[in-house]
C-alpha cells in the first residue's frame, strides 16, 4: 500500500419507496502507480491474511467519517463502512471508532458498521461485548452479504444488528426462482418481526427493484440505483498517533 494512494468511492443505498438516498457505502480502491486503480477484491484478501487489513480498515473509517460530515447535518446521508472479520474480537474496534467520531465531530447515529457473517462466526465473549460496547456508542451494526455464511439466524438474535444486507446472490435470481424469491420474502418478514431494517444488495433491473418493494424490502443498493462514484478525491493520510 505504500505505493499509490487509497481512496474513497461511495455507493448509494436507496430508500425503494420514494427512491431517496439514505445512506452511502465507502468501497475502498487503491490506486496504484502501474496497474491502475485497483477493486478491493484483488487486494483486500491478501490483505486480510496479515494485519494490513486492520490499518486499511482505519483508513476507510477515518475517513467515511470525515466526508459524512462534510455531506451536511442531521438531514444529510448516513455511511456505512466494512469491518474486516479480523477486526472482530481483539477489542481495538471500539476505541477505533470512538476516535474517527469524536476527531470528525460525526453524530453516531449516522454511522454503520457492516460486519459479514463469517465475521460473526464463533463469536467470542470479547467480540459480544465489543458490538455491545459500539450499539452504546450509538452507532448501528449491519450483518453484510446475509444467507452465505452459517447459523444466518443465530446472528439475528446474538448480534445487535439495526439492519440485514440480503446477498445479491439471492437478489440476482429472483425474477428467475421461485425459491430465490420465497428466502427473500422470508428473510424481510422475519426482520420485520424482529424490528430490523433490510437492505437488498445487487439490484440490476426494475423487475428485481419492483419485486423486492412489493416484499416489503425497505432499502436497496445495486446498478440500477447508483454505481459507485468519488464523492472527494481530495488526497488524504488518515493520523498515525
Amino acid at each position: 500500500m505504500r505505493e499509490g494512494l487509497l481512496f474513497l468511492d461511495y455507493q448509494p443505498v436507496r430508500r425503494l419507496g420514494d427512491g431517496s438516498i439514505a445512506a452511502y457505502e465507502a468501497l475502498v480502491r487503491w490506486a496504484h502507480p502501474v496497474r491502475g486503480v485497483l477493486a478491493p477484491d484483488t487486494f483486500l484478501p491478501i490483505a486480510e491474511t496479515s494485519d494490513l487489513v486492520l490499518e486499511i480498515d482505519r483508513y476507510v473509517l477515518l475517513r467515511a467519517c470525515d466526508d459524512a460530515v462534510a455531506w451536511g447535518g442531521a438531514d444529510a446521508p448516513n455511511v456505512s463502512v466494512n469491518v474486516s472479520a479480523r477486526h472482530v474480537g481483539r477489542g481495538l474496534l471500539p476505541g477505533l471508532v470512538a476516535r474517527a467520531l469524536t476527531r470528525s465531530g460525526l453524530d453516531p447515529a449516522r454511522l454503520t458498521l457492516e460486519l459479514t457473517e463469517t465475521a460473526l462466526l464463533g463469536v467470542t465473549p470479547t467480540a459480544t461485548s465489543e458490538l455491545d460496547t459500539l450499539v452504546q456508542l450509538g452507532v448501528r451494526l449491519a450483518i453484510d452479504d446475509f444467507g452465505t455464511g452459517y447459523s444466518s439466524l443465530t446472528h439475528l438474535v446474538d448480534v445487535p444488528a439495526s439492519y440485514v444486507k440480503i446477498d445479491r446472490s439471492f437478489v440476482g435470481r429472483m425474477t428467475g426462482s421461485d425459491a430465490s424469491t420465497a428466502i427473500v420474502e422470508a428473510v424481510v418478514s422475519l426482520c420485520r418481526a424482529l424490528n430490523i431494517d433490510v437492505v437488498a444488495e445487487g439490484i440490476e433491473d426494475e423487475d428485481q427493484r419492483s419485486m423486492l418493494s412489493r416484499l416489503g424490502c425497505s432499502y436497496g443498493q445495486g446498478f440500477l440505483l447508483g454505481r459507485p462514484g468519488r464523492i472527494d478525491l481530495t488526497p488524504y493520510v488518515a493520523a498515525l498517533d
